[in-house]
């Protein structure tokens, strides 16, 4: 069985004549089916939370987005948020009724955003096998849903920011119910009952020290980051303060005098030696035993 949170019905980016089937289910993820007609006009964008077991079974003819996978959603009124979001890729329909949705990189001549349009993002890195290799890899997959069932955008916006907030607490976890908005805007749903999300309580906003030595690389490490994970956590909202190490053990000191309680995770990009100096600072300062229970 499974526990569905949220259940709407939403036209796809940039292919607005696209119509999906669009089901959060808890500890899954957001799964997705191309529909084969147009649904009706009261059920066009319509957001109405279920909370209710369900034969997971019916679910395996969908693409998913696995929880696992997911890092981050966005709401957003022009499809592309910003330059930081690189090599953006949206849901587009496939050849065929009963082919699964097609995940294509956008192009960049990007049509004006429609003005009471709203969308939401969800942003997923899967494993997936490379070409004629037995290595995995995680590939960026991005889909785009348009709620235009309503004739202002902030109407719009409240059902793509209810999306939002259940994807975000079904990542990071606790235990508080959140209504949402049916496609009219309103507080229920649209057999006239409203009812809660099993929501969950997000966590306080996470933020990361990043330390990078510019001469590991050789000499692209801070090239690498800028470029490769700078962008992930945009998608994922996690701020963060960068260090660029300048000299033989000076992330280690800095690690041993900072206030740790600031940052939820430490990230080094660089050789193993980077990561030695971050382990003995914080040996040094919050001792041998609690190093090992905390990182």
């Amino acid at each position: 069985m499974a526990k569905v949170l949220l259940d709407g019905t939403f036209s796809s980016h940039p292919v607005h004549n696209a119509f999906f089937h669009v089901v959060l289910i808890e500890n899954r993820g957001l799964c997705y089916k191309k529909l084969k007609s147009p649904p009706p006009p009261l059920l066009s964008s319509g957001t109405c939370e279920l909370a209710q077991l369900v034969d997971s079974n019916q679910y395996d003819q969908y693409e998913c987005l696995e929880a696992n996978d997911i890092v981050g959603c966005q709401c957003m009124r022009d499809p592309i948020p910003s330059q930081q979001l690189l090599q953006e890729k949206s849901l587009t329909s496939s050849g065929s009724d009963s082919a699964e949705p097609n995940v294509e990189v956008s192009g960049t001549g990007q049509s004006a955003p429609i003005p009471h349009v709203a969308y939401f993002c969800v942003y997923s890195y899967p494993l997936r096998k490379q070409l004629f290799s037995k290595c995995m890899r995680r590939k960026r997959i991005s889909v785009t849903f348009s709620v235009d069932s309503n004739d202002n955008f902030g109407d719009n916006l409240k059902v793509a920011q209810t999306w939002c907030s259940a994807i975000r607490c079904m990542l990071h976890g606790g235990a508080q119910a959140v209504s949402a908005p049916s496609s009219n805007g309103d507080s229920e749903c649209q057999n006239g009952v409203t009812e809660k999300i099993p929501c969950q309580v997000c966590p306080l906003q996470r933020k990361l020290l990043v330390l990078v030595n510019p001469h590991s690389g050789p000499g692209k490490a801070l090239r690498i980051f800028q470029e490769r994970i700078v962008p992930v956590l945009a998608e994922a909202e996690v701020s963060y303060d960068l260090i660029v190490t300048d000299k033989a053990k000076f992330a280690q000191e800095h690690v041993r005098s900072a206030n740790l309680n600031r940052w939820t995770g430490i990230v080094i990009v660089s050789g193993d030696g980077l990561v030695y100096e971050v382990i003995n600072g914080l040996m040094e300062q919050i001792g041998r035993a609690s190093c090992r229970e905390r990182v």
